[in-house]
């Protein structure tokens, strides 16, 4: 698979975006994303994979711009983690993958590209993004 950078949803074909996880529906489909990237409090970048002439993953990636998280449902200091990780969970040190708003989530990735061997290659890909903004992943929900 062949992973970029892209920093607009319109840089992924809607039709092909929608198809990579259906089961999210509406929440996650490629007009909420297009709706979600306009929102000031968070800077959005996007990991498109594609392979075989086609797209496999795009995984939205969200920096938040507000100090504080915009509900405490999702700041990782409200979570059950160990202390020491616990307090670096800011606003300023969390890349917040998939979504921000909705308790719903998916994983932008197609089907045939769920295999470890792949899935490492986009967990490794977003944790490069992560750690050259000094930022951790938050998973919220998955």
């Amino acid at each position: 698979m062949d992973i970029a950078l892209v920093e607009h949803i319109a840089d992924i074909p809607p039709e092909q975006f929608d198809l990579l996880d259906p089961a999210v529906g509406v929440v996650a489909c490629h007009a909420k994303v297009q709706q979600r990237e306009i929102d000031g409090r968070w800077r959005v970048t996007y990991l498109r994979g594609t392979g075989e002439g086609r797209l496999k993953a795009a995984i939205p990636l969200y920096a938040c711009r507000l100090p504080d998280w915009s509900d405490p449902a999702y700041d990782p200091r409200t979570w059950p983690l160990p202390p020491e990780v616990r307090e670096d969970c800011t606003t300023a040190r969390c890349l917040v993958v998939e979504n921000y708003e909705d308790r719903c989530s998916g994983l932008h990735v197609e089907h045939s590209a769920r295999e470890p061997r792949q899935l490492r290659q986009v967990l490794a890909a977003m944790a490069r993004v992560a750690a050259a903004q000094d930022r951790c992943l938050s998973f919220p929900y998955f």
